[in-house]
């Protein structure tokens, strides 16, 4: 694992509506350097502790799982959690990883809540590329039902004694053979944990094929760790300028588009140049929408898309960020 690669798509995440300390808020760039080393240090560990999701006295402000500022520095907030699992591993000369099933803050600067189903679907990639090749150890049932990793007890609210225990029947020699992620079932996202952004694309430049290919996906949400096909996962989309789209080869003159009148000899037809003449945000809805399945589904996630003409949106208001994608 490349530490430094690793931290840099952490800082870049947006797990659900948590807090990504290692992004945002004074001393980012101190969390990312801390846990940088911390990994590279550790390289070498082949045990994973693996907790729920990040404190707002712990994490949130160091930038280590189950470690506080006060640990570090001397200075800041102590948490209890982190206090306890620091003395036991320096008790046990246990070397271990120590992680979160959710590595960002679920909550508030003075409060932690517990994170969605979705939040821990998007973290899951950050824990399987630090769990490959270590035995891993779920503190707290959170933990234990995220991955099927073998239980310890949750060293908060009196659980210190049993943690302890846990860990030392761990250096014992017991070890449950289960495997990650092997308890876990498969993952369906409902209507009420979707979290939606706005993007917006400037479709000047850009071929049709390509673009409507990247925005269909937006729309269904297909790149996102918590996709369900038979649920609308998607973001909305947001296009301007789509009347300086480009397309490859003689398909201005070529491609036509068809309707009819429902009468006898009611025919019509234009050319891709004259219907971006007339309608061109119709060009790229109709391509857009012919990438999406034929179904009552597809009817609700073209209403995402909103096609502008010109340079000029409404909706601001949404703060779209823009759409970004690698070229193929």
């Amino acid at each position: 694992m490349q530490s430094e690669r690793f931290v840099t798509r952490l800082a870049s995440a947006r797990i659900g509506t948590t807090f990504n300390f290692y992004r945002a808020g004074p001393g980012a760039s101190l969390r990312r350097a801390r846990l940088r080393e911390y990994l590279e240090a550790r390289s070498d560990v082949r045990v994973l502790l693996v907790g729920e999701a990040a404190g707002y006295r712990g994490a949130r402000i160091s930038g280590l799982p189950f470690t506080s500022e006060r640990q570090l520095t001397g200075r800041g907030p102590a948490e209890a959690t982190a206090t306890v699992v620091q003395r036991t591993l320096e008790e046990l000369r246990l070397d271990v990883i120590c992680w979160n099933v959710v590595p960002t803050h679920p909550g508030t600067t003075a409060s932690n809540r517990r994170p969605t189903r979705a939040e821990i679907r998007a973290s899951r990639p950050f824990l399987e590329e630090l769990a490959r090749g270590r035995q891993v150890l779920a503190v707290g049932r959170l933990a234990q039902e995220a991955t099927g990793a073998p239980y310890i007890r949750h060293p908060a609210h009196g659980g210190a004694a049993e943690f302890r225990a846990g860990l030392l029947q761990f250096c014992a020699g017991g070890r449950p053979n289960v495997r990650l992620f092997d308890g876990m079932k498969t993952y369906n996202a409902k209507p009420g944990e979707i979290v939606r952004h706005w993007y917006v694309v400037d479709a000047e430049g850009q071929t049709l094929g390509r673009l409507a290919t990247r925005i269909a996906d937006t729309l269904r949400g297909k790149g996102k760790p918590a996709y369900t096909p038979h649920v609308d996962t998607g973001d909305f989309v947001v296009v301007v300028n789509a009347e300086k789209i480009q397309v490859t080869g003689n398909k201005l003159d070529q491609k036509r588009y068809y309707r009819h009148s429902g009468y006898p000899g009611g025919l019509r037809s234009r050319t891709l140049r004259e219907q971006l003449e007339r309608r061109p945000e119709e060009v790229l809805r109709t391509a857009v929408k012919g990438m999406l399945p034929k179904n009552r589904l597809a009817s609700r996630q073209i209403t995402k898309l909103k096609i502008y003409a010109g340079p000029e949106h409404p909706h601001s208001p949404q703060a779209p960020k823009p759409l970004k994608w690698e070229d193929s």
